[in-house]
């Protein structure tokens, strides 16, 4: 089983399952939790065309 706590914290495995080294991880995950968030806010301030929990019910 992959545990992902042991993929972070050991360089080689890191490079094994993502083909990136440490530095270029590190710099990419910064990149997409900025991109993350942008969108989470976008999607928050668009209008909704039903209220939360509005739609079909099962």
């Amino acid at each position: 089983m992959l545990d992902i706590n042991r993929v972070l914290k050991e360089d080689r495995l890191l490079r094994v399952l993502t083909g990136h080294y440490r530095k270029a991880f590190d710099e990419l995950f910064e990149a997409f939790c900025v991109q993350l968030n942008l969108e989470a806010i976008a999607t928050m301030q668009k209008q909704r065309l039903r209220a939360i929990g509005g739609g079909r019910k099962a």
